[in-house]
């Protein structure tokens, strides 16, 4: 079995000297490592990368300052085990990652450090600047939507309470079937009929905000203290869990604004089925990430302003990790993003709740395997 690790990446820096770090998952996380801690310079230590993909396998990953590495399938863990090894796990998947490679025996004994739980262990970096007073205001609105005539459960109805105790003089908007044409646009129109609130909303919540100003925020986002500094931006977005910006955690615009037109343009005649008439699962966060590379956006996790646009790090809205009891709190936390996927269908929900059951064994695994 691995010998997991669950330390900082300070203490994964200084583990890793001299040492040949293989990644498993070749999505997002490898770059993003890489990019929020490149004080460090992993790119230089990370010797390729694995992933079971297989339309993945031979390509080439561009980690950071133009250095690229070769991904190959799992097997050739079994081929470099040795002494010298150590896994990083870049993929959401950790949990059945970790049960694939305790089944490789080469492995015995080689520690694992799994990124999603290492990126929340970090110091404290100070307090980013909220507001930038050379744009125009974001108005005082905050939008959230409610699809499919469902009754609203416990914790929605909390999230709402907590918008109406911290933001008392903002007009709170429900948008529904009968405020919202959902037919504006193929893709929603077609979420919509397969009852897939959620990706009702990907569009819906831009179309929104672009067409009213103001913020949006999914139902299951908890305030836990006053946005108003958040105003004093032409728009804001926050970055989620894995390296990606997720508009469901929270983000908001002065009506009409350009990135959020870009945005929209992202669902232009994509259809929420393809030929083969299944079910187009691509999540918002990977249909938007091409339009905010292109903007600028560097998926490292970090504070950043481009033009009137600010872009904050997790700890600002999505402070609870997947694997951890409570919300990684931090000084700049203004919300709580609680992923409980409320539109979901009962048994998806239930499957969530299976996959954080999972994730409660792997902090037990933690503390048992002593490096």
């Amino acid at each position: 079995m691995l010998k997991l690790k669950n330390g900082s990446v300070e203490e994964f820096e200084r583990e890793t000297d001299g040492k040949k770090v293989v990644c498993f998952g070749a999505l997002i996380m490898p770059s993003s490592f890489c990019k929020a801690n490149r004080q460090y310079h992993f790119e230089d230590r990370i010797a390729c990368l694995v992933d079971n993909d297989e339309t993945k396998w031979g390509k080439k990953v561009e980690l950071d300052n133009n250095v690229e590495r070769k991904v190959f399938p799992p097997e050739k863990l079994r081929e470099i085990a040795d002494d010298n090894l150590i896994l990083l796990i870049t993929s959401r998947y950790f949990v059945s990652i970790v049960q694939q490679l305790d089944a490789y025996t080469e492995l015995n004994g080689t520690v694992c450090y799994i990124y999603p739980f290492m990126q929340y262990d970090r110091a404290y970096v100070g307090a980013y600047r909220f507001k930038n007073l050379e744009y125009e205001l974001i108005p005082k609105k905050i939008h959230y939507i409610w699809f499919g005539n469902n009754r609203k459960p416990d914790l929605v109805n909390k999230c709402i309470a907590s918008w109406k105790k911290n933001c008392p003089d903002y007009e709170i908007i429900e948008w529904n079937e009968q405020n919202y044409d959902v037919e504006k646009n193929c893709f929603m129109k077609e979420a919509y009929e397969a009852e897939k609130w959620g990706f009702v909303s990907d569009y819906a919540r831009l179309d929104i905000v672009s067409s009213q100003g103001g913020i949006y925020f999914d139902t299951d986002v908890e305030l836990i203290k006053g946005i108003d500094e958040l105003l004093c931006n032409g728009a804001f977005f926050g970055f989620g869990n894995y390296g990606r910006i997720a508009t469901g955690l929270g983000f908001g615009a002065i009506k009409g604004h350009y990135l959020i037109e870009r945005l929209k343009k992202a669902y232009k005649d994509v259809h929420f089925y393809d030929l083969k008439d299944s079910k187009n699962v691509i999540t918002n966060t990977m249909r938007e990430e091409p339009v905010f590379s292109s903007f600028g956006v560097e998926p490292d996790d970090s504070f950043q302003v481009i033009k009137d646009v600010a872009f904050f790090p997790a700890d600002v809205f999505s402070p609870l990790v997947p694997g951890f009891p409570e919300p990684m709190i931090t000084k700049n936390t203004l919300a709580i993003h609680y992923g409980t996927y409320t539109w979901e269908s009962e048994a998806n929900r239930a499957e969530i709740g299976r996959i954080a059951l999972e994730h409660k064994k792997m902090r037990e695994r933690f503390k048992k395997d002593v490096v």
